[in-house]
């Protein structure tokens, strides 16, 4: 177990598990709302069941994973992290990890698995990157189903799955089969006041893209905040006027699509989504003409940005930092956070104060549906392939990921050492926030923890990790788009299309998805009239949008019956 380029003692980072207890209470034993993690005996006692089932004999596998996110840049394989040493260390199992090079994932898949040599472990998107999916790796002997063993090898997960059945669901096959162990993404509900070990968080609908506004102009101009699509409209006039904004709301046609702005208001999604388990398709429905027509008003009054179509994200940038832009749509990080700490850091002075605001309303009072929000299960996850002999250790290895202990050093490392908890939260320790090597913040904890992975991953390591969270409005930001745009993701649930309806679906919704984005350019910019919306909806129909929501529909219903 011992490698020679570990960056640690495995013994001092035992020691650190065992004496500081970096594992808060379970939440069955206080209410998850307000259970404050403590420093019991609950870690030990936890490392030491690991420790005394494991194997009696080293056991070595092989498992094969993309690189995350920037790791990297700070370590040559996810042996040098120091999750992994802990995990290999509580659970006595040696891992051979194999790399595909950046930016070669896909490539290197494809050839891993025609190869006559398999890795007893591969992490990777079945369901999209396997011709078939899940079910087609399956049947071509690639990977196995893992439902005779989940239960027996895997407790930990196992009693995971019966607390959150919406999860199971997400994670199976059309025929019910467990095929890997999956990437689950959660967090601390939002009434505790406390941080939240795996037992206490929740499956989240992670919502991280929406409009933001630049509160100062608001207060310049003495407005409210627009709350109405009709407000919006008054508010961009006003940034054009008084301002002289040269692109009042600056938007890509990417964020326009995926924030679910506007659409909303009018009660569809931008793409297909469900309505009480039937599947539509937001251009395909009338209300889309006066979601157009909305947008059609605001470009041709020179409100929205007139490079909206094919402005990226190098311009759109430049247009909101010289005061050319007065809203705009993008990530809480990159175009509200990292925008804010630019400005302030070149000029202190400045007042350019931006704010996360809701997606506007057709009448005030009104409640929005759909939002944008990715579904917990991000369709990726840890397979077994069928040349794995040690099925029972695979699985022990990945369950160690699913305890308290476990799921805490995959996040977060080691309590006293990456983290220490603070007013009931975790926060950086220095080796983190002002490392010795001069490694920023992100890059040091890519050094500890795993970003993503087949375990529950806590949204809160993403708050605190951005060095773009510094001002609070970041966060604000995420909470009022996670709580006010909607009440349901703008999409589907992580269905599949099964191999014999793939190739009619890709060909039919392949030609009808450019014609869409086509005429949605048109119509807006008044190209083409919305007195042709009609004949565009006939259209749509006979390129096959029926045939379309069938295949569609079927899915959400196998979906449902799993």
């Amino acid at each position: 177990m011992k490698k020679s380029h570990r960056a640690i003692s495995l013994a001092a980072v035992c020691a650190l598990i065992l004496c500081a207890g970096c594992v808060p209470q379970k939440a069955s034993e206080t209410p998850a709302s307000s259970a404050a993690p403590d420093s019991s005996a609950a870690s030990s006692a936890a490392g030491s069941a690991f420790a005394a089932s494991g194997p009696s004999e080293p056991v070595t596998l092989s498992y094969w994973a993309t690189w995350d996110g920037g790791s990297a840049d700070v370590v040559s394989d996810y042996d040098e992290k120091l999750c992994y040493q802990v995990a290999q260390e509580a659970t006595g199992i040696d891992i051979q990890w194999i790399h595909p090079p950046q930016g070669q994932d896909k490539e290197q898949f494809n050839l891993l698995v025609v190869s006559d040599s398999l890795p007893d472990i591969i992490e990777y998107s079945w369901e999209t990157n396997y011709p078939g999916g899940a079910e087609g790796a399956i049947s071509s002997n690639i990977i196995i189903p893992l439902n005779d063993y989940i239960e027996t090898d895997m407790p930990n997960y196992a009693a995971y799955l019966k607390k959150f059945p919406e999860v199971e669901r997400m994670v199976l096959t059309d025929t019910s089969k467990h095929y890997c162990i999956p990437y689950i993404y959660t967090a601390t509900p939002l009434d505790s006041a406390q941080w939240q070990d795996i037992n206490g968080r929740v499956p989240a609908y992670e919502t991280y893209i929406g409009l933001t506004i630049r509160q100062d102009w608001i207060e310049d101009l003495g407005l409210a905040m627009p709350v109405t699509l009709e407000d919006w409209y008054v508010t961009l006039r006003a940034f054009k006027e008084q301002k002289g904004a040269e692109a009042p709301l600056s938007i890509t046609l990417p964020f326009l699509n995926e924030t679910q702005a506007f659409a909303s208001a009018y009660g569809i999604a931008t793409g297909f989504y469900e309505d009480n388990r039937v599947v539509k398709f937001g251009p395909y429905e009338a209300a889309y003409r006066d979601y157009l027509a909305y947008l059609n008003r605001l470009y041709s009054e020179g409100l929205l940005d007139a490079d909206f179509a094919i402005i990226d994200n190098k311009a759109f940038s430049a247009k909101v930092l010289s005061d050319k832009a007065g809203a705009w749509s993008g990530y809480v990080s990159t175009h509200l956070g990292v925008f804010h700490d630019q400005l302030h850091e070149s000029d202190p002075n400045t007042r350019f104060y931006p704010v996360g605001i809701t997606n506007p309303v057709l009448n005030e009072g009104d409640t929005l549906r759909y939002k944008q929000s990715s579904y917990p299960f991000r369709n990726a996850g840890a397979a077994l392939t069928t040349s794995n002999q040690k099925i029972a250790d695979s699985l022990r290895f990945l369950d160690y990921a699913w305890s308290v202990e476990g799921n805490t050093v995959l996040n977060w490392g080691v309590e006293g050492d990456s983290y220490e908890m603070k007013d009931g939260w975790p926060v950086f320790t220095d080796r983190i926030a002002h490392n010795p090597d001069g490694l920023s913040p992100t890059s040091a904890f890519e050094k500890i923890r795993k970003q993503n992975g087949p375990f529950p991953m806590d949204h809160q390591t993403r708050l605190i990790s951005k060095g773009s969270y510094t001002t609070p409005e970041s966060l604000r930001a995420l909470t009022t788009w996670e709580t006010t745009n909607g009440t349901e993701p703008g999409g589907l649930p992580p269905v599949t299309i099964l191999p014999e309806e793939s190739t009619q679906y890709a060909s039919l919704y392949s030609e009808i998805s450019t014609y869409v984005d086509e005429m949605k350019v048109k119509f807006i910019m008044g190209a083409a009239s919305l007195d042709e919306f009609d004949v565009f909806h006939e259209n749509l129909k006979n390129m096959g949008m029926e045939e379309v929501l069938k295949i569609q529909q079927s899915a959400l219903e196998r979906y449902y019956n799993r």
